[in-house]
């Protein structure tokens, strides 16, 4: 997932959108990247199991294959009633299911619009404040805010939010990150009246975080502000 300058790029970017339903194809996609699709009986359940992405075969159900910079290897699924779906292969196959928001930047701007309505609203502006490129764990993107830990600290004491609070996690200790099946070992400070350049950020951290069906993530000592994907419908089911 990159970051996109401008609505006017996204909109030059833009592609047809072809609405294709599970009835009208002659040959339905069974490939994306690493993931396999199959399709079963109607009206059950989408799903993910391994590197199976399993759909019900409902006549209505929409599928649009994404390019994904040349890959074809993602997709977003419409099963209508306000369900919608986002996957295929990242790092592994993944599956995780989104808002509304998302399909309806799809349908005006294209994948550009639909790519970056996944993308934490203030992490652009943080990116820029802190002159660092951000760096992502499927779901989850981590900004170096580079500063120090003693620095951080400094700045919240004479801020005073002192609501917040501080745990060191061991190699024997893993901590949930915003109750997600992303696993920090290291150092997080969490905290509901958080502002760093004037921006709000939910969680900051170091360390290493792990997660399965990813790389590990190293953050190294110094903290990180660390954001979750926008627009996901259950956020601590993110694939």
């Amino acid at each position: 997932m990159q970051l996109r300058s401008s609505a006017t790029e996204m909109i030059q970017k833009k592609k047809e959108v072809v609405n294709m339903r599970l009835m009208e194809m002659t040959k339905k996609p069974t490939k994306f990247g690493k993931a396999t699709v199959e399709y079963g009986r109607s009206f059950g359940r989408i799903g993910r199991e391994g590197n199976t992405i399993c759909v019900p075969h409902d006549n209505f159900t929409e599928v649009f294959c994404l390019s994904n910079q040349g890959r074809n290897d993602q997709f977003i699924m419409n099963r209508g009633g306000g369900e919608y779906w986002f996957g295929g292969t990242d790092e592994n196959p993944f599956l995780v299911q989104l808002t509304a928001e998302p399909f309806k930047e799809f349908l005006k701007l294209g994948e550009a619009g639909f790519y970056w309505s996944l993308v934490p609203k203030d992490l652009p502006g943080l990116c820029s404040h802190a002159h660092r490129r951000y760096i992502r764990q499927g779901d989850i993107f981590a900004v170096p805010l580079n500063m120090s830990w003693s620095t951080l600290s400094r700045c919240l004491d004479i801020a005073r939010w002192g609501d917040g609070r501080e745990h060191h996690v061991d190699g024997r200790l893993q901590l949930p990150l915003f109750q997600t099946r992303h696993m920090l070992t290291g150092r997080e400070f969490v905290s509901t009246l958080k502002y760093i350049y004037g921006i709000r950020v939910p969680v900051v951290a170091s360390g290493r975080v792990e997660a399965p069906d990813h790389t590990p993530l190293n953050l190294g000592d110094k903290p990180h502000a660390l954001f979750q994907t926008a627009n996901l419908a259950d956020p601590k089911k993110a694939d």
